[in-house]
């Protein structure tokens, strides 16, 4: 049995990493027989700051920030952290991001001798999210991620794009492990050869150009004239489209039951590097309740998928075309919802566990 310290680069109020990424793989450790803390410094998240809990047996603390001109400036906030992470005596540490306070606190553990691995699980240079930041955190972000690359025993990484990124950085492709983002399976396949004709666009909207999906769209409709585009996702600018029902952001059941109420999943993305680099979780999503999944071969999303599941990149005829067959014939909804359903299996959490605890018990051994 081990320790395990997951330290969380903020808190659950705004972001999906620890939600979607950290809680899910602590939780399948617990089920192990592994004491997990995650541990987060909830300084974009003060409603949090300050509880501890436990949730599917992950013990969760976020300790209470401190008086501090800026939530990213706060000695009080690190300090009350490091005691905590540290009276946990971890056997490892796991950073996620490596950026402000769990940079500076897997530094602190590295220099403690104990066990660091950092997960990388989107691209924050100037490339990525780093573009969106003030000069001096991106420049101070960018050396920060650097340094921990280097200094991390082992690094997880949610990409292949991201993989070749890591291995430039650390100058070697050793003590580099593919995480993929996972799902938890659905019971049965949604029963999408009875559903109507809904194509589900799960989207944020920064992954999607608006004019390329009004072109397929309306490919779509001249071929499916009584056909249904519903958009789930914060897409704060979604273009107005025929016969489209905009949901917004949906959790719990209204997801499961607007993911399982449709009958083909569209994924037309970007061919960028911020795109390449993800995992994309809401395609799992649909994945796991076994959703036929229309997309095209840019970075993770065609690995999901499966062989001759993809058209090609910024194919949008491709992607209208594969719409268009999968709405006219039901059986061959029911066979891609076959497929989509098995291959969610590759990705379940608990499977994933397995693969991250027998990576950290190689790399520990070797190290000892």
């Amino acid at each position: 049995m081990m320790r395990i310290l997951f330290i969380a680069p903020f808190g659950t109020c705004h972001k999906q990493t620890v939600s979607r990424r950290m809680m899910p793989l602590a939780a399948a450790f617990v089920r192990r027989g592994h004491e997990v803390m995650l541990l987060i410094p909830a300084w974009d998240c003060p409603q949090q700051a300050g509880q501890s809990w436990r949730q599917q047996g992950v013990l969760c603390v976020a300790p209470p920030r401190g008086p501090a001109p800026h939530p990213l400036v706060d000695p009080v906030l690190y300090q009350r952290c490091w005691r905590q992470g540290w009276a946990f005596a971890p056997d490892v540490v796991h950073v996620f991001k490596g950026l402000g306070y769990c940079g500076l606190l897997g530094y602190r553990f590295h220099r403690h001798h104990t066990s660091v691995f950092v997960d990388v699980d989107d691209l924050e240079s100037t490339q990525g999210w780093g573009s969106r930041r003030p000069w001096p955190l991106r420049w101070w972000g960018s050396h920060q991620e650097r340094a921990m690359l280097s200094q991390a025993q082992g690094i997880t990484v949610a990409s292949l794009a991201l993989e070749k990124r890591v291995e430039r950085w650390r100058g070697r492709r050793t003590d580099i492990l593919h995480l993929s983002n996972g799902v938890e399976r659905a019971d049965t396949p949604a029963p999408v050869a009875t559903n109507p004709p809904v194509v589900l666009l799960y989207t944020r909207g920064n992954d999607v150009e608006p004019q390329r999906l009004r072109t397929i769209w309306s490919q779509v409709l001249a071929q499916v004239p009584d056909a249904r585009l519903r958009v789930v996702g914060d897409w704060q600018d979604v273009p107005t489209l025929p016969q489209m029902q905009v949901l917004g952001w949906l959790t719990g059941s209204d997801l499961t039951d607007a993911l399982r109420g449709s009958a083909v999943a569209l994924f037309p993305v970007k061919d960028t590097p911020l795109v390449r680099a993800k995992s994309p979780a809401r395609l799992l999503d649909c994945l796991g309740q076994g959703l036929p999944v229309v997309t095209e071969d840019v970075g993770e999303y065609a690995l999901l998928v499966g062989p001759g599941q993809f058209v090609v990149a910024e194919d949008s005829g491709g992607l209208a075309d594969d719409v268009i067959d999968l709405l006219c014939h039901a059986d061959k909804r029911r066979l891609r919802s076959d497929i989509s359903w098995r291959q969610a299996l590759r990705y379940d959490w608990t499977g994933l566990a397995d693969g991250v605890l027998a990576w950290y018990e190689h790399i520990r051994g070797r190290d000892s």
